[in-house]
């Protein structure tokens, strides 16, 4: 997990964001999808206050790669690959997390980190990194959900929520994960929820990483040149 800083003119925006590489890290097109951004990546964070300086990693990107069907009136393939100008050195509270294989993943125990508001409506942003556990909903339910949005959700999608749990405005980009085998996956992208966050029968919406596994690839090793 890294927290992005990004500038657009004189306006700041929080978004998450996931560590693939020492120098590439993964997070929703909406959160850079601005005409010049300025986006900064901070590794190793927990903490706006208590947090040891030396331990942080704050580094600019190089390089934004938005998806070329991102579609901001839909919120289809909303994902982006963001390469460093510099590579993040590997510590105990810096390191990468795994793509994930081809499935479903529905039922599954799952977990949103993120710095995003603690209630809605309001403006209480939390001073250190919050964790929430979900479980990926069962994917007809989550479409049927948001059938008349303005934001359908598709195949690739993964939706998790668990009663009073979901990401809100500020964890878009973070991750939604779970562990298998002992290993960490990044199963989504946190993409959008209702207005409200955490509203019943609505379960938090996340770009589905499997779904743009060869995309990612892709990206990865040619924005590392």
């Amino acid at each position: 997990m890294v927290r992005l800083r990004v500038l657009d003119g004189f306006l700041e925006y929080l978004c998450g964001g996931s560590v693939l590489t020492s120098t590439h890290v993964l997070t929703a097109a909406h959160c850079i999808d601005y005409e010049r951004p300025e986006v900064t990546v901070i590794a190793g964070q927990h903490s706006f206050e208590g947090d040891d300086e030396s331990n942080l990693q704050s580094i600019k990107a190089k390089k934004l790669l938005i998806h070329p069907k991102y579609d901001s009136n839909t919120m289809a393939n909303d994902i982006a690959i963001i390469t460093l100008k510099s590579s993040l050195k590997w510590k105990n509270n810096v390191g990468p997390i795994c793509l994930p294989p081809d499935k479903t993943f529905e039922n599954s125990k799952a977990v949103i980190t993120g710095w995003g508001l603690l209630d809605y409506p309001g403006s209480t942003f939390p001073d250190e990194l919050q964790e929430a556990g979900v479980t990926v909903s069962d994917h007809g339910d989550c479409k049927d959900a948001y059938s008349l949005s303005n934001f359908p959700v598709t195949d690739k999608h993964i939706c998790a929520a668990d009663p009073g749990q979901d990401s809100c405005r500020g964890d878009s980009g973070g991750p939604l994960m779970a562990k298998e085998n002992g290993v960490w996956l990044l199963l989504g992208v946190s993409s959008f929820s209702t207005v409200e966050c955490a509203t019943p029968g609505f379960p938090g919406v996340h770009t589905r990483v499997s779904s743009y596994s060869d995309w990612i690839l892709k990206g990865v090793s040619s924005g590392s040149c």
